[in-house]
């Protein structure tokens, strides 16, 4: 499975394109401002496009040594046929905060949305963000997320029995998160740029799997042995931050 190209691929592409076309253009304004010749300037603009080539050699250099962290492994087949399966659908004409997750037959397994943070502004939630709820409509069981911190961006998991984990924002993109649940080992979540492929991996190799089918539709894949409710609740959470915020 294959994440596609990488904000370090596109920044390579554009070192190598436009590469000798800046190097001649400020090879000429060199040679204008201290009168030298044509072929001097030239010689300077050659010498400016082949250090950007050679930035974007060391760029993509540095991209093959972090392959491993910008595509996902594919899951294998045990995987695909027992591994747990949802879509998680954020409502539309409701403000973006508020969805659905529905297992692979259709049914629907939890509700999510926000209330009111019951402690108000403070220093770690200075917008006073609301918490995030996900229900069991059958159990009325909740999970909610609660900014834990503003700066860095971290949020607490927790349910009527008190703490089951934590969620940190890695990335200045917001395109990274550490996940790190009581019932589990912690996860880092990648969602790539130019892809719509996502996962969630441990030190050893991804755990789950995420297809943006549209910016409001994801479809998620759960190896087998992972607590769902929990890591589903999280990746609610951070769905519906990246459509509204990302």
């Amino acid at each position: 499975m294959r994440s596609g190209s990488t904000a370090i691929e596109f920044l390579a592409f554009l070192l190598v394109v436009g590469g000798s076309a800046t190097g001649c253009g400020i090879g000429a304004g060199i040679a204008r401002q201290h009168g030298l010749g044509a072929a001097r300037g030239a010689i300077v603009g050659a010498i400016v496009g082949a250090a950007a080539v050679v930035a974007s050699y060391r760029l993509w250099a540095f991209r093959g040594r972090r392959a491993v962290h910008n595509r996902a492994i594919a899951p294998d087949q045990d995987c695909v046929v027992r591994g747990a399966k949802f879509r998680c659908r954020i409502d539309r004409g409701a403000g973006g905060h508020t969805g659905a997750v529905y297992d692979e037959h259709g049914d629907l397994r939890w509700r999510y949305g926000v209330r009111k943070n019951d402690r108000g502004r403070s220093w770690k939630n200075p917008l006073n963000k609301k918490d995030f709820v996900v229900a069991d409509p059958q159990t009325g069981e909740e999970i909610f997320l609660r900014r834990a911190s503003f700066f860095p961006s971290s949020f607490t998991v927790n349910d009527a029995r008190g703490l089951r984990g934590t969620v940190r924002v890695v990335s200045v993109l917001r395109n990274m998160y550490a996940i790190k649940l009581t019932s589990g080992r912690p996860w880092t979540y990648r969602m790539p740029l130019f892809t719509v492929w996502f996962w969630g991996e441990t030190d050893e190799s991804p755990e789950f799997w995420v297809r943006e089918v549209t910016k409001m539709a994801w479809d998620i894949l759960i190896r087998p042995g992972i607590e769902n409710q929990p890591l589903m609740a999280v990746l609610s959470f951070i769905h519906v931050e990246r459509w509204n915020y990302s």
